[in-house]
């Protein structure tokens, strides 16, 4: 069993050390989810890019119980977290509108519930030494997931149209139900 205090995490903790908190397992994680994202967006009118979108904005639900597991947090870790997600999600939305895969004024709705969120995360951050908001930081995890999610599905909704227009307009449909549903709660 992998813990802080295992031979393999301690190893871990010294190259996080030495690198100065930049290269532990985390970090790794994000990097290749980003490196994909940049890869996948321009191309997610075809399958090839939905595939590879779908792990490099799943990432984000797997890149924090290593760093748990291992000891090896770090606030730069949760920063360059922090920061790949928001950049992951300008880039995907500013291809999902240049290729036309979702409806506008959802990807604007999401778009400003977003903004909205940076804004007064980066207050609280700044005002505060330890951020003062933690469950407002959970439910904002809550609220990308389904704007992923309802971006996701206009996108798929759009390809599967290709071929079942009935089913792709359905798609499109419950996918910008879950979106403006998700921007309006969060």
């Amino acid at each position: 069993m992998i813990t802080p205090d295992s031979p393999i995490s301690q190893r871990l903790q010294a190259v996080q050390a030495a690198t100065h908190d930049v290269v532990t397992i985390s970090n790794g994680i994000d990097a290749v989810a980003f490196g994909a994202a940049m890869y996948a967006c321009p191309r997610l009118d075809t399958w090839k890019g939905i595939a590879i979108a779908v792990p490099a904005y799943s990432a984000d639900l797997v890149d924090g119980p290593p760093a748990r597991m291992t000891g090896t947090t770090s606030e730069l870790g949760a920063k360059v977290d922090a920061i790949g997600d928001k950049l992951k999600v300008i880039y995907a939305m500013f291809h999902i509108v240049r290729l036309g895969l979702a409806d506008k004024d959802l990807v604007a709705a999401v778009l400003t519930q977003n903004v909205a969120n940076a804004a007064a995360t980066g207050y609280d951050r700044f005002r505060n030494e330890e951020p003062t908001i933690k469950a407002a930081q959970k439910l904002g995890k809550y609220a990308m997931f389904g704007e992923a999610m309802a971006l996701g599905g206009q996108v798929v909704g759009t390809k599967v149209t290709e071929t079942h227009p009935t089913t792709g307009r359905l798609i499109k449909k419950v996918s910008r139900w879950l979106g403006l549903t998700t921007v309006a709660t969060f």
